[in-house]
């Protein structure tokens, strides 16, 4: 792929180890396939011919799709910070960064009833009980961040109840 656009480097207020972050941050949504967050909602209530079988749904897989929406919402937030050169939410970049894709993999593995999914539920409320701590600092001042610190606990909840 041909790819024209400029990158610009960092502002002078920006640390190299806080750009490093966002860069991962983006990075890392970028290969996580930012719009499975879309296809996760997409799949509420889905029963397709296998209706039978009962929904493919749960308040844990609910809880997850959610998480991982609001997450993606919460780092485009955090990086439109960044190129307005307010570093403040590298910490909750980097948490949301790490927490998106582990509830993504989490909400998967709990729709093909995965033998590994007990496993990864508990790195899973790991994750997201650190990416609550991380946007609970900024809840006050971003309301993105309320919300994904909100939806982690929800997902904790879940996983707790599951």
């Amino acid at each position: 792929m041909n790819d024209d656009r400029v990158i610009s480097a960092p502002s002078p207020g920006l640390s190299r180890r806080n750009f490093l972050a966002a860069s991962a941050a983006g990075a890392t949504l970028f290969a996580s396939g930012v719009g499975s967050a879309q296809a996760s909602h997409d799949m509420k209530g889905m029963h397709g011919e296998h209706g039978k079988h009962g929904t493919l749904q749960s308040p844990l897989t609910d809880a997850l799709s959610t998480c991982t929406a609001v997450g993606t919402r919460c780092v485009n937030h955090c990086l439109m910070a960044f190129k307005e050169g307010d570093t403040d939410l590298a910490d909750c970049a980097a948490s949301v960064a790490n927490m998106v894709p582990v509830c993504e993999a989490m909400y998967q593995l709990t729709l093909a009833s995965s033998a590994h999914a007990a496993e990864m539920a508990k790195v899973c409320k790991g994750i997201c009980e650190d990416c609550e701590d991380a946007c609970r600092k900024h809840e006050d001042e971003h309301e993105v961040c309320r919300e994904c610190a909100d939806a982690c606990a929800e997902v904790v909840k879940q996983l707790e109840t599951a």
